[in-house]
């Protein structure tokens, strides 16, 4: 039934339009085109792929324009199909130029057969019947639309001239080779993904995939191949250009050489589309199958959070040592509010715009300081990856403007966890309900390697010149929002810590953080400054050296962590080293903290000190060092992300 309708509409407009002038006809198509962009089918999936082609080349009004471009050509493509049976020789050569023609009986003096290798671009439909126009008629290979009738009538209007539709599969694929044989010419499209077995090609900077027919078929029958793109000059004028053959390479492995001779037509396609952007066909999913992933990071500006979200790239990047195929491209954009207040206001006016959000950036500009939206705004990613509250909106916004997929690192909170991630690692003593998209993890993400601490603890040992003394490192936070040092458990510390280095042999290493107070900072210089048992003293907000946290812990036996950053204990805890979490607290911290500390301290994988007892527990993992079992969630994690692929 809703083939018959579709029949009998398409064929009722179509005898109406043919009445009118090509013109008018045409000025109807381009309304028409106008009226079905409102309706937004496939729009956000053209959106996706025109910014993933031109990253920062067109705003997001300018991409829509192009979409309604695409929407106008096919309805004035379709009202062209119309007019084919009843078009003049007269009428093609004034309307459709070919200023190299001579190309195409070049090629059909060699005696071979021609593959003329065109795309959905202008309006390819027209490249048939100029052809047959030419005194040439040719063989297309099509695919059947879904409805009998409907399809019949198409192909009726496209072999109006001569020229013959050739399904994709059997015997009629065979009516193709035969006709290169006989030195005819056949028309393929292959311009659209190729599935995952098609020939791989960089197309715009990704490998993709495209159809191994339109080169294979060629290569076998030793066939000419010509590139063919029409371009639409305006209404109904049109220029067919014809390029140089392209030179098919031949050296005997044809796998090889496929890719290379695809790529060849894959280049000068771009070539094309990036001259002529609203003329190709936006709308379907070109790459679908897609082995290149641009990954952005999004920055709160907080090394933990960045930390945590560069161990979930580098846990994707390990997908290249199954699979070689794949790329990956990282971008992190550090992300700034203009002020407190827009920080704060901000995700509810995300939440209320994130339908609309798609092409409608330039609205973050009032939000976010010139500097982040110069960064954020032309970014095109395939997975987006954020760790932080007051990054989540933004996290959802670039997911939904490039159809991206997205990492949250964090229990996400009311009303993005209205939305759904895809996949969001929780911490375990965060509360949430578990699901197929959520992973709870034991501890915060990672970058920390055991093997690689090794190196760079044995690289730091002959810096420092210690030998084989034993090491202790103590790495100090400090002051946030709901949370600062107690002067006096600080002062309290530093003086057990003098008394066990003089009881027990072994070498200190301190650094803090960029938390630290200049009072605590004072006190540890004051003390620390000129002990030769305290070969190191970093001060983060001094001097900070690179990797200086790995390689101290690679270099100490025993690691004391102040209890203010989890992502600083998970490193620690990761390492396979002994793990002493300090508290000095003044200011308590959420109750989320103490529950991750005592799960681990109860699975004896660390243990809590206070200033009143680090020496007697530090003391004891010097003497009685304990074999702990090491956290590693990274497979578990590793498995989850390859849904992302």
């Amino acid at each position: 039934m809703i083939d018959f309708i579709a029949y009998w509409l398409v064929r009722s407009i179509g005898f109406i339009l043919i009445v009118l002038p090509i013109e008018a006809a045409l000025a109807f198509a381009r309304g028409l085109g106008s009226l079905l962009a409102l309706t937004q089918i496939r729009a956000d999936q053209a959106y996706a792929n025109i910014k993933s082609a031109f990253p920062g080349r067109f705003s997001g009004p300018e991409i829509r324009s192009i979409i309604r471009s695409n929407y106008r050509s096919m309805c004035q493509n379709l009202v062209e199909m119309f007019w084919f049976p009843k078009m003049t020789r007269e009428f093609a050569e004034k309307h459709v130029v070919i200023p190299r023609v001579d190309r195409y009986f070049e090629c059909k003096k060699a005696g071979k057969g021609t593959a003329l290798l065109t795309a959905h671009f202008g309006n390819w439909e027209y490249l048939n019947i100029r052809t047959c126009f030419l005194g040439i008629p040719i063989f297309v290979i099509v695919r059947d639309q879904k409805r009998p009738r409907l399809n019949a009538f198409l192909t009726g209007l496209r072999e109006s001239h001569g020229s013959k539709m050739v399904r994709k599969e059997g015997a009629e694929l065979r009516e193709v080779i035969k006709a290169l044989k006989n030195n005819e010419m056949v028309g393929f499209l292959g311009d659209q993904q190729g599935g995952k077995s098609g020939v791989p090609v960089r197309f715009f900077g990704r490998i993709t995939t495209s159809p191994a027919g339109p080169i294979q078929i060629p290569m076998r029958t030793g066939s000419k191949v010509l590139p063919v793109f029409i371009v639409r000059e305006h209404g109904p004028h049109h220029t067919v250009h014809v390029e140089e053959e392209i030179a098919l390479v031949n050296t005997g492995n044809e796998e090889s050489d496929l890719r290379v001779n695809m790529q060849t037509y894959i280049n000068k396609l771009e070539e094309f589309v990036t001259k002529y952007p609203h003329q190709w066909h936006w709308l379907h999913k070109r790459w679908k199958h897609n082995w290149t992933k641009r990954v952005v990071i999004l920055s709160d500006g907080k090394a933990g959070h960045v930390v945590q979200s560069k161990a979930v790239y580098k846990l994707l990047e390990k997908f290249k040592d199954t699979d070689s195929r794949y790329e990956f491209q990282s971008r992190v954009i550090e992300i700034r509010y203009k002020n407190e207040f827009a920080r704060r206001a901000f995700p509810v006016f995300a939440f209320l715009m994130m339908p609309f959000i798609q092409g409608r950036l330039h609205w973050l500009k009032a939000w976010l300081t010139p500097e982040s939206y110069a960064a954020f705004e032309p970014a095109a990613a395939d997975i987006v990856i954020s760790c932080g509250a007051s990054l989540l909106p933004l996290n959802y916004i670039l997911k939904r403007e490039c159809l991206a997929k997205n990492v949250v690192i964090m229990k996400p909170y009311f009303p993005f966890s209205l939305f759904r991630p895809d996949i969001a690692f929780v911490p375990e003593h965060d509360t949430m309900k578990e699901s197929e998209r959520v992973v709870f993890t034991r501890v915060a993400l990672s970058l920390i390697d055991p093997e690689e601490l090794k190196i760079e603890g044995k690289a730091l040992r002959r810096e420092l010149n210690l030998d084989h003394q034993k090491v202790v490192s103590v790495f100090l936070g400090g002051k946030t929002k709901n949370y600062d040092f107690e002067t006096r458990h600080f002062d309290k510390f530093i003086k057990e810590m003098s008394y066990v280095m003089d009881r027990n042999s072994f070498e200190l290493l301190v650094t803090t953080s960029r938390r630290t107070r200049s009072e605590f900072e004072d006190k540890l210089k004051k003390k620390y400054g000129e002990n030769k048992r305290v070969p190191l003293l970093v001060i983060a907000n001094e001097s900070n050296p690179a990797g200086i946290v790995p390689k101290m812990m690679g270099a100490s036996e025993v690691l004391v962590i102040s209890e203010d950053s989890v992502s600083m204990i998970s490193e620690a805890v990761v390492s396979g080293k002994s793990v002493i979490v300090l508290r000095l607290a003044k200011n308590g911290l959420a109750r989320k903290h103490y529950r991750f500390q005592e799960r681990l301290a109860a699975q004896g994988i660390l243990r809590i000190a206070t200033p009143d007892n680090i020496s007697e527990v530090l003391e004891d993992e010097l003497n009685h060092r304990k074999t702990r079992m090491v956290l590693d969630d990274s497979q578990r994690i590793q498995g989850r992300l390859k849904t992302l692929l």
